[in-house]
């Protein structure tokens, strides 16, 4: 999938969504599109702008090739992808369209949770049986999640994050080798105003706790993909420093994951069970612009 444009011009943005240029310089000289002018004077919108338009006035992008995002779609109708058409795209090996369904629905206004928990999940609940299929199975389930981790960190690239956002840090457990939680769970953080550091996968709760020192966020999530027992996982979150004054929010997701869990100090631990419920505590939290 070719990677999105720096910056567009009046005239690709109008392209791309099917009105007048002039319609889009008079947007940006109405100052509800953001631009700068070139050393000759010329109007260049960012890209992550021109998403951020998009999204907010409701557009369908009909060239979404003009914003650096592949081919155009064959018609819009319902914004989010099919899980069938993601998983069709996967099995005949075709990631950089999978990619490209992903990215131009976020465009055109489907939420990054949206996504996650509709074709992504689907789409990789399908490919979690492939394996049975022997070695070609197992090359295809890894392709989707190459696919779905492209998309994101695509989607990721096309966020900008407020000025002096709060912090939120995180990762998967130890021994936990599951990339994607993790990084969906940084997406929509971002997506909700959040200034994101994701760690990953395997993060030993030493590691997440020295970055919670230096970082001192507000919002600290953990994903456990790989069944855990509740001992192992209490004992992970109480590994987090916790200190007066400096209270930071803990969100857990994944597998095995019991209610009732609190850290060491009688603190609770906000359990989710979908990226929509994630994204709904994020944005109940997320910085004033």
């Amino acid at each position: 999938m070719p990677k999105a444009k720096t910056s567009l011009s009046p005239r690709d943005l109008a392209r791309a969504v099917g009105v007048s240029e002039s319609s889009v310089k008079r947007w940006a000289d109405d100052g509800l599109l953001e631009f700068v002018r070139t050393a000759g004077g010329h109007r260049r919108i960012r890209t992550a702008e021109a998403v951020r338009f998009v999204r907010a006035a409701g557009m369908e992008v009909l060239r979404p090739d003009l914003l650096g995002l592949g081919a155009p779609a064959a018609g819009r109708g319902d914004v989010e992808p099919s899980a069938a058409a993601l998983t069709e795209a996967i099995q005949r090996g075709d990631g950089a369209a999978a990619c490209r369904m992903l990215v131009s629905a976020y465009v055109q206004g489907a939420s990054v949770s949206g996504l996650c928990d509709g074709p992504i999940r689907s789409a990789l609940e399908d490919a979690g049986h492939w394996w049975k299929d022997g070695a070609e199975g197992i090359a295809l389930e890894h392709h989707a999640v190459d696919a779905c981790v492209d998309a994101l960190m695509e989607i990721r690239a096309m966020i900008e994050v407020p000025k002096k956002a709060r912090v939120a840090v995180g990762g998967a457990a130890a021994g936990d080798p599951y990339v994607l939680p993790s990084l969906m769970a940084s997406v929509i953080l971002a997506e909700a105003g959040f200034e994101t550091m994701n760690l990953g996968a395997d993060v030993p709760s030493e590691a997440l706790a020295s970055v919670i020192r230096s970082k001192s966020p507000e919002l600290v999530w953990r994903s456990f993909s790989v069944d855990s027992s509740l001992a192992a996982i209490r004992g992970d979150l109480a590994a987090l420093p916790r200190k007066k004054g400096r209270a930071y929010d803990v969100v857990v997701g994944g597998r095995g994951v019991a209610r009732g869990l609190t850290l060491g100090d009688g603190s609770p631990v906000q359990l989710f069970e979908s990226m929509t419920e994630l994204a709904g505590f994020a944005r109940a939290r997320r910085p004033r612009r």
